[in-house]
């Protein structure tokens, strides 16, 4: 806490959340991008320090039994690359957006589905824990795997494997029997195991017109203002077949759905009249963490969404010793080879659970563990010596905002969407950020500027300007999504 203060991190909040005991979700100023942007600006700050964007790791190269570098595949130029080093920290993330690995690796004690979307970040692919198999390191508790229940298709037309989660607290759950069968605001560990034994695994969401608009979205392909976004949710979700089924009255939904009418109907008006006389509305031993919202399902049209199993968060992975390094099956490390972050599991930090922020915080400590680790073991070398960089204090947020006043555009919005017609490698940000440019109606000075060009940035000075303006996409503001109210499966974490 103390390190990430000292580097311009500003947590303006200590709230509780969905499965916390105490108040521990500590909440950054727009969430995510106010955490990660001052280290990436201390980084930018050193001469020593590079960054190499739209390439994809392939394989570590070992030379005389000790890993020494990296070789890339280029993504843009569709080039091959080496890049070489004293040591070689792998952050690559999870493996939950490779739903393979995910099925593969599913734990035991629930069933595993046959429909399962990924919910992780879109480069948590497991190529970290290949790359470390194949010099040698040991992957350990890959069952341990921090999996959802609150999953809907994607809806963007983007990879079939991703989905996006949903929540809403004024809506009841039922199986595919047309049954309540669990406390929708039960803690995560106690709801997704009934969750999986429903056959098929997942629920229907069924919610009326008046509660429509409790229902939210997250997602790594949403910027978090999005996820309370109502024209855009109407738009995309309770507007949308393949996702929402809609009746005049609950009898056809669930003929639509195909459950018993009986069931659903007697289903909703048990738990209306549950409501009405101010019962316990629990189901299946499953505490509610806080009291539910007073609300009933009685105002045509009703609604029926289906909801999916969502692979998550990695808890296994890379097996590493205290000092963050790799290590092989007999506990030895592996020469030259560190490991960071979800790669390793959190380092086991999280068991056999998690909730909310808990990979965040376990990554930025084994990060900062790995690097430390590495000094010490390049310094013992005789490698490292710390006058051996310089260090620009001048570099600034402020100093990266301006130009924009003596600079045009050279392309319009009919060049945008040519370019954004064809899908093309290394520009999954490019291509998701000009979507959002286009769907707002931005101009183009609102981002770009003399420091900011139509191209990829090239020096210190252009990095800091394209990371100062982050906030053109990123614009959750404090508060917006309250964690004390649960949105399924902790649908609010950034």
């Amino acid at each position: 806490y103390d390190w990430l203060i000292g580097l311009g991190v500003r947590f303006d909040r200590i709230l509780p959340s969905h499965g916390n005991s105490v108040p521990r979700f500590h909440m950054t100023y727009r969430r995510g991008l106010n955490l990660t942007r001052p280290l990436y600006l201390e980084a930018l700050r050193y001469s020593n320090i590079s960054f190499r964007w739209n390439l994809t790791a392939q394989h570590l190269i070992k030379a005389a039994g000790r890993v020494v570098g990296v070789q890339a595949l280029d993504l843009r130029r569709g080039e091959q690359v080496e890049l070489r080093g004293g040591n070689v920290i792998l952050a690559t993330g999870g493996f939950e957006s490779n739903i393979t690995l995910v099925t593969e690796n599913w734990p035991e004690s629930v069933p595993a589905p046959e429909q399962i979307y990924s919910m992780s970040g879109q480069n948590s692919r497991g190529t970290g824990h290949a790359m470390a198999v194949e010099a040698g390191a040991a992957l350990v508790h890959m069952d341990r795997q921090y999996n959802g229940y609150a999953a809907l298709p994607n809806m963007l037309g983007l990879d079939s494997e991703r989905g996006f989660v949903s929540g809403s607290g004024r809506a009841i759950w039922v199986n595919n029997d047309g049954i309540r069968f669990v406390t929708e605001g039960g803690i995560d560990r106690y709801v997704f195991p009934l969750v999986m034994q429903q056959d098929p695994p997942g629920y229907w969401r069924i919610f009326d017109e008046d509660d429509k608009e409790a229902f939210r979205i997250n997602s790594p392909h949403f910027v978090s203002a999005e996820a309370v976004d109502q024209e855009k949710i109407q738009r995309l979700v309770i507007d949308n077949p393949e996702i929402t089924v809609s009746a005049d009255t609950l009898a056809a939904l669930a003929d639509r759905i195909g459950v018993s009418p009986d069931a659903l109907v007697a289903t909703v008006e048990h738990y209306n009249s549950q409501v009405s006389s101010g019962e316990n509305t629990d189901v299946n031993g499953v505490v509610a963490e806080s009291p539910p919202p007073i609300f009933s399902i009685d105002a045509s049209p009703f609604y029926a969404m289906r909801t999916y199993p969502m692979a998550n968060k990695s808890g296994g992975g890379i097996s590493v010793d205290l000092g963050a390094r790799a290590l092989d099956v007999e506990g030895n490390p592996v020469p030259g080879l560190y490991a960071a972050g979800e790669v390793t599991g959190s380092a086991g930090i999280n068991g056999l659970n998690g909730l909310d922020g808990m990979w965040t915080g376990p990554s930025m400590l084994t990060g900062r563990v790995a690097g430390r680790t590495v000094v010490a073991d390049l310094s013992g070398e005789g490698v490292w010596t710390a006058g051996s960089y310089t260090r620009d204090d001048s570099l600034s947020l402020e100093s990266g905002r301006s130009g924009a006043d003596s600079w045009t555009a050279a392309l319009n919005a009919g060049d945008l969407e040519a370019l954004l017609a064809t899908p093309r490698d290394g520009y999954w940000h490019f291509e998701r950020v000009h979507s959002l440019v286009l769907e707002r109606d931005y101009e183009c000075t609102q981002c770009h500027s003399n420091q900011v060009p139509f191209a990829a940035p090239t020096t210190r000075t252009q990095a800091l300007a394209q990371a100062a303006i982050c906030d053109a996409c990123h614009l959750a503001p404090a508060g917006l999504l309250d964690p004390t109210s649960h949105t399924a499966n902790s649908a609010q974490a950034d």
